[in-house]
């Protein structure tokens, strides 16, 4: 069901109900999302993604962490997720069924973030996927933190 909330006199985006399936962990994190974050991330539009993340992440893998992205060219709407034990994009191409890659977070190479935008490498070919944040924000600067150090390998050289 879809509805439109106002917020100062200004119409917000449609968002969607959470949906009465939706697995508790990724329900915990929507719902203690600061409100600018939430409109965006319960926009229609990725909730394919949304749904497909749901029903394919393992009972035993939790989502820590979640925030509503584009892919960069295609402009696909999704999310990314940092689970507890790996790095998840979850998008919805304009035709065409919702994609999800996962990557294991020893295999990211790097992470480069700012409030608009991340781009993760991994994999041995070096691999790439970028994502801008159109709510951008807070919110997303600190999912990024979060992610960064999950990704992050210590220093081999460090003593």
């Amino acid at each position: 069901v879809l509805f439109r909330s106002q917020i100062r006199g200004k119409r917000s985006p449609a968002v969607f109900e959470l949906p009465a399936d939706l697995r508790s962990d990724i329900r915990s994190v929507l719902d203690s999302a600061p409100p600018d974050a939430s409109g965006w991330l319960r926009r229609p539009d990725a909730l394919p993604a949304l749904m497909l993340l749901n029903a394919r992440l393992p009972a035993e893998e939790a989502i820590l962490a979640l925030v509503h992205c584009l892919k960069m060219p295609q402009c696909m709407k999704g999310y990314l997720a940092l689970s507890s034990s790996r790095l998840i994009y979850a998008f919805k191409p304009e035709t065409g069924d919702p994609q999800l890659t996962a990557i294991p977070l020893g295999a990211v190479s790097q992470f480069v973030f700012d409030a608009g935008m991340a781009v993760v490498e991994f994999g041995p070919e070096r691999r790439e996927i970028d994502v801008g944040f159109p709510g951008g924000g807070q919110y997303s600067l600190q999912v990024c933190e979060r992610v960064r150090a999950a990704t992050q390998k210590p220093d081999p050289y460090s003593i």
